[in-house]
């Protein structure tokens, strides 16, 4: 399972109050490969890697959001939804797992001028 997604990711968050509906733009994104440390990491580009990649190689996408300067104080999030673009992958259906990152992690200065590497 592998991958590229664009970084217009857009995250829809419908709030209690009035029914009100905040759309939000990543502030940043990176790829994570594989390393000892977990130092190694792609931020710079304009694309990000999720999944296995033909060569059996996992990648793991970040996104971050500031959700908290667009909701306001003493609002109840009632939904929300979690929009991906897909530029390129192995065909077929894939399943995107989201999980909340606990630790900081950091974006990387890795820009490959071939947004295919992470295959």
């Amino acid at each position: 399972m592998n991958f590229l997604i664009g970084v217009a990711v857009i995250a829809s968050i419908t709030l209690a109050t009035n029914a009100d509906l905040v759309s939000l733009t990543a502030m940043r994104n990176a790829t994570l490969y594989p390393s000892a440390d977990g130092s190694v990491a792609n931020g710079a580009g304009q694309y990000f890697f999720a999944g296995r990649t033909n060569g059996d190689l996992i990648r793991r996408g970040l996104v971050q959001f500031d959700v908290f300067s667009a909701i306001p104080v003493g609002a109840t999030i009632t939904g929300a939804r979690l929009t991906l673009n897909i530029s390129q992958s192995n065909g077929g259906d894939r399943e995107v797992s989201v999980h909340r990152a606990l630790n900081s992690w950091t974006t990387g200065a890795s820009d490959p001028t071939d947004h295919s590497v992470g295959h």
